[in-house]
């Protein structure tokens, strides 16, 4: 079964010269990642934390993200978790799908790590309807694509269970996994929505200052006080999670913006960030 892209065409093109053309603008902007990689090391990293905004949005920030993932060596799997923004059914939900499809080519779903996640009867189960409408991870794949060149593996996950709980579960699933294939956890989110700039700035670096110190439980109770609208805490969270029983080594924010920055409204803002969480010191 082939998921075929459902916003290609809308929220990043579908041709793919042009799409190409566009993410290698975004990392070769003037102030952008590839002037920066080239002048310090990026180490090996677990995970990143990365915007699922249309392109010409969020785009930039998430060449961040990328442009540093590519900076390592491979990972076997490269798990992608998202939220989701519409009805789905199950709190954890697998792809159904074998292979997914994007203008860049085909990528591949591991079956094997996406079984071995069914087989610990954890919340997590297959569901299409979770997948076949959402962007929030699909507009990660063509990124991957282009920085990580050449035949891949995918574990798409979406979670409808945006709970510390879940987060929890998932994370000690992910770092039983990562004892038999090399992870890398791709983390997708937005930060606080259709807010004035200086209030979303307000919310989101100090919960992004908890998560990069991997204070997970202190990361969900400043969302509640604080009404973060964060769509995707639970991502957050299992990477995190997964960082503090890995290694325990802090994530850094390599970058921070809104959408102010490209429709120059600054009334009503989303926040993206480009977050890293190091396998080893830096």
């Amino acid at each position: 079964m082939v998921r075929q892209p459902a916003f290609s065409g809308y929220f990043y093109p579908d041709d793919p010269a042009t799409l190409k053309k566009m993410i290698d603008a975004f990392y070769r902007m003037p102030d952008g990642p590839g002037a920066t990689f080239t002048q310090q090391s990026i180490p090996p990293l677990l995970g990143i934390v990365v915007p699922h905004a249309g392109y010409q949005y969020s785009g930039p920030v998430a060449a961040w993200s990328f442009g540093a993932l590519a900076q390592g060596a491979r990972a076997e799997t490269y798990v992608l978790l998202g939220p989701c923004h519409h009805p789905g059914r199950t709190g954890i939900a697998l792809s159904e799908a074998d292979v997914w499809q994007t203008p860049l080519g085909e990528v591949a779903v591991d079956q094997e790590a996406g079984a071995f996640l069914l087989s610990r009867g954890t919340g997590c189960g297959f569901d299409g309807s979770a997948h076949v409408r959402e962007h929030s991870i699909e507009v990660q794949i063509p990124f991957l694509q282009y920085f990580v060149p050449g035949p891949l593996k995918i574990l798409p996950i979406i979670m409808l269970d945006q709970s510390e709980e879940a987060a929890f579960v998932l994370s000690g699933l992910l770092a039983e996994l990562s004892r038999t294939k090399s992870l890398a956890v791709i983390a997708s989110s937005d930060f606080t929505h259709y807010e004035p700039e200086s209030e979303a700035r307000k919310k989101d670096l100090p919960l992004i200052e908890l998560l990069t110190g991997l204070q997970v439980r202190e990361f969900y109770r400043f969302l509640d006080e604080k009404r973060v609208t964060t769509c995707g805490p639970g991502c957050l969270a299992v990477l995190a999670g997964l960082q503090k029983r890995l290694s325990g080594l802090s994530g850094r924010l390599l970058r921070y913006a809104t959408s102010g920055e490209t429709s120059h409204d600054y009334q009503r803002v989303v926040g993206y960030a480009s977050i890293i969480f190091p396998r080893g010191e830096w």
